[in-house]
């Protein structure tokens, strides 16, 4: 299957993350492979990164990977993140209904690669042994046509 990211899209799902670890990351994106192994995304792409309870926004042209916004999470907390996205590369994240960013360009507005149109969730715990655990639910998609 292959997105096409030329449409306006709608991308909402719940998560929390449990723990603040040092060196500890979750990624939740829609557009990576997965089988594309633990790491920022390198293809057309939406989602969000969270390292050690900062989570930022995470748009993937098909070129460049762009951070948009920034803001810090409370352990434990519920957090509800909607991504909009224009289908010309405008991208806009929110949290609990609080802008988190936005960007004019950075999101993807072509087609994206076959095989490169799966939810992933990932978490990476880096040097570190303690747990760093992320919970995700109710994740969807939806395209304009």
């Amino acid at each position: 299957d292959v997105i096409d990211w030329a449409k306006a899209c709608v991308i909402s799902f719940y998560f929390d993350a449990e723990t603040s670890v040092a060196n500890g990351i979750a990624r939740i994106t829609l557009g990576k492979a997965g089988g594309g192994g633990v790491g920022n995304p390198t293809v057309r792409s939406l989602g969000i990164r969270v390292s050690d309870l900062t989570c930022v926004g995470l748009a993937h042209d098909g070129t460049t990977l762009t951070t948009v916004g920034s803001t810090t999470l409370v352990a434990g907390r519920l957090y509800h993140c909607l991504i909009y996205s224009d289908g010309a590369g405008g991208v806009q994240f929110f949290l609990n209904g609080v802008s988190l960013g936005t960007s004019a360009t950075a999101g993807p507005s072509a087609a994206g690669t076959a095989g490169d149109s799966d939810f992933v969730t990932e978490v990476d715990n880096g040097a570190t042994a303690a747990a760093y655990i992320t919970n995700t639910w109710n994740f969807s998609a939806t395209f304009g046509r």
